[in-house]
């Protein structure tokens, strides 16, 4: 299954972050795999706060300092090499985000009412039956997503309560 995005809107300024560690609690039970997420937020004034949660860079510079550390035993500098290895591991992370596109993400924050907070979140289900009856006692707009017109419904569907 290939990673889709979804976006879900939220009234109030924490609300994106609570669900996030809904999706991280989905991921650590084997239910989604998250690739990338961003949590915008904006309080009462016209600021809005952007927060990278997933780092790519962190795991490309852990590779990197495993690849550096083994070229410098091998070349007999350990410490030189795990340095190097570490630049370039972040280095190549940074450059090699392939994550959720960063114009799309200031765009899509700037339409933040105040008050209110949106999750962008990277990823697939693995459990999609298991991912929307998790979502169900959670209220959230899905504000834009790249799902099938029916998983769409569905998603909208989970997390839509009537007052």
């Amino acid at each position: 299954m290939d990673s889709n995005i979804v976006v879900l809107r939220f009234d109030g300024k924490n609300q994106a972050e609570n669900m996030l560690s809904i999706f991280n609690d989905m991921q650590d039970r084997g239910i989604v795999t998250l690739e990338d997420s961003v949590i915008a937020s904006r309080g009462p004034g016209d600021n809005v706060e952007i927060k990278q949660t997933q780092s790519v860079t962190g795991k490309y510079t852990l590779r990197g300092t495993g690849i550096g550390l083994l070229g410098g035993l091998l070349l007999g500098g350990p410490i030189g090499g795990l340095v190097a290895g570490a630049a370039i591991g972040a280095i190549s992370g940074h450059m090699k985000d392939l994550g959720i596109d960063d114009n799309f993400i200031r765009d899509s924050a700037q339409a933040l009412g105040p008050n209110s907070s949106a999750l962008f979140v990277m990823g697939r289900a693995k459990d999609l039956n298991g991912f929307y009856q998790e979502l169900k006692p959670y209220k959230a707009v899905v504000a834009t997503t790249t799902l099938s017109p029916e998983q769409e419904k569905r998603l909208k569907a989970a997390l839509a309560h009537e007052d």
